[in-house]
């Protein structure tokens, strides 16, 4: 029993190291590490391409089955819509507050029809603002629950 137990410790850990170096970013010829590395104006007037502008972040997305989808983003937005929409996980209409979610990974909430929305939480905090005014940072951990009142 102890052998199976030492045998299966080791497979978990050679899956485990074969499972970071496969999600690792791979290095471009220019020897950025990223794709989506952007470009950073330097104080003479060049540009240097070795400084990378991107966090990552990550969003839960809770449906009306109540199943959560988490999505891991890298980006270079500044506040949350960008980072969504980059991704292409939102679709709305726009609002004297920004943008309105409708929808949410093809998920459709409409709250004229069944009085369901999309609320949005920054940690486990419900958001006292609008997408297009949460401002991202690196490790940040948001979630857009479907809500239906």
């Amino acid at each position: 029993m102890k052998k199976q137990l030492r045998i299966l410790s080791l497979i978990l850990a050679l899956l485990m190291s074969l499972a970071l170096v496969a999600c690792a970013p791979g290095v471009a010829p220019d020897g950025n590490t990223d794709s989506n590395v952007g470009s950073v104006a330097s104080s003479d007037g060049g540009a240097d391409s070795n400084v990378a502008n991107t966090v990552t972040i990550t969003v839960d997305v809770v449906g009306s089955d109540e199943k959560t989808t988490t999505f891991t983003i890298q980006t270079a937005e500044e506040f949350l819509r960008g980072a969504l929409e980059q991704e292409n996980l939102v679709e709305g209409d726009e609002s004297e507050y920004g943008l309105y979610i409708k929808s949410v990974n093809g998920e459709l909430a409409d709250y004229n029809t069944n009085g369901a929305y999309w609320a949005v939480y920054e940690g486990d905090a419900m958001a006292m603002t609008g997408v297009d005014q949460i401002k991202i940072t690196d490790g940040g951990h948001y979630k857009l629950v479907y809500t239906k009142g």
